[in-house]
């Protein structure tokens, strides 16, 4: 099997949302530009986020960077609001946290602690009090040997050192060490539960100790719109709180993933202006480049227009997936009636063998095809059922989708398309779903309908 990705329309605007994409050198095309919108995360008052326990492992007992964006809306509040919290659930005090980075109460003054055990700390620094209903970019930096206690800690307020530690305040060995997550938002030290009231946006996680130059020169750097390839060594975990379900918080540095979990309560995320420097994008989606260029294709069937996918990339698909595009069809003539591939999966060895099907869009022996008929705007979608006779039932079909009305594409316009397969790690899938901007496509009762047909 080989991925092939074939576009005979006008042009073609991959995404690959956590996966692999081509390097290609093509000529730019106007890509509907649409300016994204920078999201942060809202608490309600008992929400917060807990992040994949592998985080905490990663970071271990090494050197690190912790920053922000803060928006608080509660200055009087009578306990103090966690940013960013790594204790033991039930931490007696806080001097048995590992650590907490937070707004402490009564006084609002933002500090970084950890705890060094009996009553002591290890690092206490006490920075200036927070600008409330306003947003400011905090960081904090610990330095450790590879292990042993941490040597030094830095605290940053927009850019600005304002405390500083350069010794260990505790014993030899007293770092609080603790495999519970970290959590952000929330922390529960004395028997109380601490939440942060307002807006978090940008947090970052750095497996290594940031220079204050650095923090400085990226504070505004929305690493989200740049390629994968092009996210710093170094972060280890980072959540914009841009994309993703609402039931995950995504963690957008490189593999691996340390996603997060909504938990406690409502939360939702809300636009926030003038923190990060966000580019143009062709997409809402986060994961296309500034660029705004695009794959152009003539749409001549007879010519070998197309663009092959490393088969590495066909391997690691896995039997669930999810592929997008946005599409832009020309249709100056109906002369050529052929489907206008989108994508494909196929096996050419049988294709062969019944010859003329897949070029008509009816190729039963194809993994999967997404195409558009050019006669009337209409996106199929078929998984093969390797039975080769498109009389039997379905077409032959392990899964036929069809699109219709509103869902059809307009040429000469803009167009997301999408299909999930819904499948397990073995047997064939259980059904797929076929999305035209967003919206799930409804299926015809006279039509086979999503689920695989055996």
């Amino acid at each position: 099997w080989a991925a092939v990705a074939v576009a005979a329309a006008a042009a073609l605007a991959l995404v690959s949302a956590r996966g692999a994409r081509a390097s290609l050198d093509v000529d730019a095309v106007d890509l509907p530009m649409d300016t994204p919108v920078n999201h942060a995360f809202k608490n309600t008052g008992t929400s917060y986020v807990q992040l994949d326990a592998g985080l905490s492992e990663r970071l271990g007992t090494r050197g690190f960077t912790i920053e922000a964006w803060v928006y608080n809306e509660q200055p009087t509040s009578a306990a103090n609001q966690p940013i960013v919290a790594h204790a033991e659930q039930g931490a007696a005090s806080l001097f048995h946290v590992d650590f907490v980075l937070q707004v402490n109460r009564d006084n609002g003054v933002v500090s970084f602690v950890m705890g060094g055990g009996a009553d002591r700390y290890g690092f206490n620094l006490q920075g200036r009090a927070l600008v409330f209903n306003e947003w400011t970019h905090v960081a904090v930096t610990v330095a450790a040997p590879h292990a042993g206690d941490p040597t030094s800690a830095r605290l940053y307020m927009n850019g600005e050192l304002v405390a500083s530690a350069d010794a260990w305040l505790s014993g030899v060995g007293t770092r609080q060490i603790s495999a519970e997550p970290i959590t952000i938002g929330y922390a529960e030290v004395g028997g109380a539960a601490q939440h942060w009231r307002g807006q978090l946006d940008e947090v970052r996680f750095w497996a290594t100790v940031r220079s204050q130059a650095m923090i400085a020169r990226d504070h505004r750097d929305p690493f989200l719109f740049s390629d994968p390839t092009d996210i710093p060594e170094h972060l280890v975990g980072y959540y914009s709180f841009d994309a993703g379900p609402d039931d995950t918080v995504w963690d957008n540095s490189d593999q691996p993933w340390y996603d997060g979990t909504p938990l406690g309560g409502p939360q939702e995320r809300v636009p926030a202006d003038g923190l990060v420097d966000i580019p143009l994008s062709p997409l809402y989606a986060p994961f296309a480049g500034p660029e705004a260029f695009g794959l152009h294709f003539t749409g001549f069937h007879d010519e070998q227009n197309f663009v092959r996918l490393p088969d590495s990339l066909s391997r690691d698909v896995p039997r669930a997936f999810t592929f997008e595009a946005w599409v832009y069809l020309d249709a100056p003539t109906v002369n050529d009636q052929h489907y206008k591939t989108i994508v494909a999966r196929h096996n050419q060895r049988a294709a062969d063998i019944h010859p003329g099907t897949f070029d008509s869009g009816s190729n039963p022996e194809a993994d999967f095809v997404l195409q558009v008929d050019p006669r009337n705007g209409r996106v199929v979608f078929f998984m093969g059922g390797g039975r080769g006779e498109c009389e039997r039932t379905s077409l032959g079909y392990g899964v036929a989708l069809f699109s219709a009305g509103e869902h059809n594409v307009n040429a000469y316009e803009w167009t997301h398309v999408a299909f999930s397969v819904y499948s397990s790690t073995a047997g064939d899938p259980f059904s797929a779903a076929l999305y035209v901007n967003g919206a799930r496509v409804p299926q015809a009762a006279e039509l086979p309908g999503e689920a695989w047909r055996p």
